[in-house]
């Protein structure tokens, strides 16, 4: 199938995906869920056509196959795309060849020029291997013990390829540090090989290059491994809630994962059900909106969901039944939407700044509430001293004196919210 054709046909699929997804996540809001239920009861398999699957494993193969094999050096042509060398690679040098007996255990060393591979085998076998790049240690752990000879061989030449591919896409010092991470020692070689459809889908899903994608692959905690991503997931379901229900650009996603590689994770996966959840169903906030939030704030993606929701309903509660200054969450909500950086204000901050303008500026809690209303952003600053500069500041702006400050803040407060967004205004992350 040439590209062309792929394409159209991706088109095609990509529109007929996007309709049934929609539909399947409206009737799913028709139904009760529990927390974070829409997520995992209704899957996004039962709805992806046979025609994208066919689409994408034909886009798969065309970019994979054609392309980045092409690229590939040959068996027959190691050096392809490297510098040559015209040393003779098929024999190891004498000098750095080394026998290491220990408990019938033979490890052998041999140094080739360019390449050194070391053989933990239990059986005493010579292995002579010609390749221009540099084996890397990191990859030590998944040959040691492996007594066949066969075996031995095809795992050297799989995990070679993965070096290839990497300095090929990467360049040869990037691909060197990313290889230097001490977590590829921990890695099976099935999981090794797994790099491969997260290569593809950096590449070529999200547009990321060579920087960003190295980035990601040194990222690595308790949350996240770049060879433990489930693409299928990611694909099918992560990337349509993130684009369709969000409204993030696959730019802006990209951007997001080369900051957080996390929201990759089945983690991450389990705190969009929650946090959507809560935010959009229970608070009433447009997915848009929490686009916004998660744009200027993503680090929430990768704390703890139910820590979060916690926190954010905690002062929910506190804003309109202990200070009693809304009469109900909608009205908070609409906080939220002007100045998402609210959800990561702690309410001690929060606190402290209300307490400030109460006592300083002599305001009633209608005067608050509609202060507040017109200028949330204030409740950014946290710290009564940030606050009382933050007021100087635009009072300076906007040529008052501080009382006429308060007597504006108590009769037009509006007047005052392009001032706040502008001392506020915190740059999306991505």
């Amino acid at each position: 199938m040439a590209l062309h054709q792929v394409i159209a046909l991706s088109a095609y699929a990509h529109k007929h995906f996007h309709d049934n997804f929609i539909r399947s996540r409206r009737s799913d809001r028709k139904a009760p869920s529990n927390v974070g239920a829409r997520f995992s009861a209704h899957s996004p398999s039962h709805v992806v056509s046979s025609v994208y699957q066919q689409v994408d494993m034909h886009l798969q193969n065309f970019l994979l196959g054609s392309q980045i094999a092409q690229c590939l050096p040959s068996e027959k042509e190691h050096t392809q795309g490297c510098p040559k060398d015209t040393t003779d690679l098929s024999h190891p040098t004498d000098d750095l060849s080394s026998i290491i007996m220990n408990n019938s255990i033979r490890t052998e060393s041999r140094k080739f020029t360019g390449t050194v591979v070391k053989c933990t085998s239990a059986k005493s076998t010579v292995f002579h291997l010609s390749h221009p790049l540099p084996f890397p240690d990191s990859f030590q752990g998944i040959l040691d013990g492996i007594d066949d000879e066969d075996t031995l061989m095809a795992t050297i030449k799989e995990l070679y390829s993965v070096v290839e591919i990497l300095t090929l896409l990467l360049g040869s010092d990037l691909a060197a540090n990313v290889l230097s991470s001490s977590f590829y020692k921990h890695l099976t070689f099935e999981e090794v090989k797994g790099i491969y459809p997260f290569l593809h889908f950096l590449v070529k899903d999200l547009g990321m290059d060579k920087e960003d994608v190295a980035k990601v692959l040194r990222r690595r905690n308790t949350f996240f491994s770049p060879f433990a991503v489930d693409i299928h997931c990611v694909k099918k379901e992560v990337m349509p809630y993130l684009m369709f229900e969000i409204g993030l650009s696959p730019m802006e996603i990209s951007k997001m994962v080369c900051m957080y590689p996390e929201v990759l994770s089945s983690h991450c996966y389990h705190t969009f059900g929650l946090v959507y959840d809560y935010f959009v169903d229970e608070l009433g906030v447009l997915p848009s909106t929490l686009g916004k939030i998660l744009k200027t704030c993503p680090d929430l993606l990768v704390a703890r969901p139910e820590s979060v929701v916690l926190h954010t309903k905690k002062k929910v509660e506190w804003l309109v039944h202990d200070a009693k200054l809304f009469s109900s969450e909608g009205q908070v909500c609409r906080l939220i939407s002007k100045c998402p950086a609210l959800v990561t204000t702690s309410l001690e901050g929060m606190t402290e700044v209300i307490e400030y303008i109460t006592s300083t500026m002599g305001l009633s809690q209608p005067e608050i509430a509609a202060f507040l209303t017109a200028c949330p952003e204030i409740l950014v600053t946290e710290v009564w001293l940030a606050t009382e500069q933050q007021l100087l500041d635009i009072a300076e702006a906007a040529d008052f004196t501080f009382e006429e400050l308060t007597q504006v803040a108590k009769t037009n407060p509006t007047y005052l919210s392009q001032y706040f967004k502008k001392a506020n205004r915190l740059p999306p992350a991505f």
